[in-house]
């Protein structure tokens, strides 16, 4: 129950950001901190990395991603996997978030430049740590290691 308070936390939070990204970033062409970090308004209209793909097929994707997730967030409850529901619950909330700028905006709100990585978020954030949760699980599991190689 805490873990779920937490994430919703973040939700929130992320939401707040860009509110105020969008709110606040659009009249002036960034805010930079010690050169290397930038804050600046970019709308997203592609997929990862500003690819460029129809809206409705970016839809159709993001749609079936989050049920996928939504799935294995589920069987992950059930296992009772803090691993698993914790980098599922990362993922599922930064792409809901994403989705919700989608609808809302026909883009997604990304406000961070670092200048050496694309513009991103912090449902980017959250997306990419519960991906990097579950792969180091997957990797440390007792499974990958009792594995005999022939």
């Amino acid at each position: 129950m805490l873990i779920n308070i937490g994430f919703f936390f973040l939700f929130v939070i992320d939401r707040i950001l860009k509110w105020w990204a969008l709110n606040s970033l659009s009249d002036i062409s960034s805010i930079t901190f010690f050169r290397i970090f930038r804050l600046e308004l970019y709308l997203n209209e592609g997929i990862i990395f500003s690819v460029p793909l129809p809206k409705i097929l970016i839809y159709i994707i993001t749609v079936f991603i989050i049920g996928i997730v939504a799935s294995f967030l589920n069987l992950a409850y059930r296992k009772i996997n803090l691993y698993l529901i914790s980098g599922l619950s990362l993922i599922l909330i930064g792409a809901f978030s994403n989705l919700l700028d989608r609808i809302n905006h026909s883009a997604i709100i990304d406000f961070v430049n670092l200048r050496f990585l694309p513009v991103f978020n912090l449902a980017d954030c959250l997306i990419v740590t519960g991906s990097i949760i579950i792969i180091l699980k997957l990797f440390n599991s007792s499974e990958y290691h009792d594995e005999k190689i022939h």
